[in-house]
């Protein structure tokens, strides 16, 4: 009795998931979201965190950080990735 209901459970949580991988393969495609560059730049260049702190350097001030912080703004709001150097590649400077 108790493997049924297991068994029911597990092909229902299964059609769940595949159904959700699904519908999020198709909103990434219908988006053309560019899923590889995303992943290429966190491999070569580190995550979002990591490349603040680079940015940021060894001893940031305090305007410095702003700076660095209001980049990041810049890249959110233009749909880009941010960058610790900035202008290379069309991403916004400091």
């Amino acid at each position: 009795m108790q493997d049924l209901k297991f068994q029911s459970l597990a092909r229902a949580f299964s059609g769940d998931l595949e159904d959700l991988i699904q519908r999020t393969l198709r909103r990434l495609q219908r988006n053309k979201f560019a899923l590889p560059i995303y992943f290429s730049r966190i491999l070569n260049e580190g995550t979002l965190s990591e490349r603040i702190v680079q940015a940021a350097g060894p001893k940031p001030t305090r305007p410095h950080l702003r700076a660095v912080y209001r980049r990041l703004a810049d890249c959110l709001q233009a749909g880009l990735p941010f960058r610790e150097d900035g202008p290379r590649g069309g991403f916004p400077s400091l």
